[in-house]
């Protein structure tokens, strides 16, 4: 007699076993794998509203806090904005046939009328904020001339002069001593559009990584500005 057909295994198992297992087995898997499918959808559509909120409140957020301001600009929501223009660079004659810096800011316009009252002159680094202060007075400045007198001493002396939209020095300031009234102005003065800010100084600052700033002064609605020289 001859021998019966081996029949092929699968590990263990005959293909015709092998066969109605693998159907047993995936009935009995139909169930947990829908029911895994439905718990990655739901995964799936709850990072997806995550994703949702957190970019909706970011973008409250971006539109409800106030951002940074360019060059050349000041002030917020709540304060004065003091829009500078590009500043212009000269020399200016002084006494004994020595010479000085100068350096014309536009003050462009205010978001509010400013009078000297309500803000103060500073030259800083733009890189760590130092201040570049200067306590000698400035040299004599008449209503037609930024320096009369002297020039500074020290390196970076300098000091500020308001002039008119008519190029009228109406007023000095030091970094020691604050605002001044070149006579026959009078202390307050209400800064006009178009006014300009005369920064004097024995040694450049152009290019140097400085800015001049108006910065909050006494009581009232804070000012700023800025600009890089």
């Amino acid at each position: 007699m001859a021998p019966s057909p081996r029949r092929r295994t699968y590990r263990g198992r005959t293909i015709e076993e092998s066969r109605g297992r693998s159907l047993e087995e995936a009935a009995e898997s139909l169930p947990s794998r829908r029911g895994r499918g439905q718990r990655r959808r739901r995964l799936y559509l709850g990072l997806v509203a995550l994703v949702v909120v957190l970019g909706a409140a970011g973008a409250y957020a971006f539109n409800s806090a106030p951002h940074g301001l360019p060059a050349g600009g000041g002030g917020g929501p709540s304060g004065v904005s003091v829009q500078f223009g590009a500043p212009t660079s000269g020399h200016v004659g002084c006494a004994g046939g020595k010479t000085m810096v100068t350096e014309r800011v536009p003050w462009v316009n205010s978001s509010l009328p400013v009078s000297t009252t309500q803000f103060r002159l500073e030259v800083q680094e733009i890189g760590d904020g130092d201040v570049i202060g200067a306590d000698n007075a400035p040299g004599a400045v008449t209503p037609i001339a930024l320096c009369v007198g002297p020039a500074q001493p020290y390196v970076y002396d300098w000091y500020g002069v308001l002039q008119s939209p008519n190029g009228t020095n109406e007023a000095t300031y030091t970094y020691a001593s604050g605002w001044a009234a070149v006579p026959p102005s009078t202390l307050p003065i209400e800064v006009a559009q178009n006014s300009s800010m005369m920064v004097v100084s024995t040694s450049s600052f152009v290019g140097l990584g400085y800015a001049l700033e108006a910065l909050p002064f006494g009581p009232g609605v804070p000012v700023n500005g800025f600009t890089a020289l």
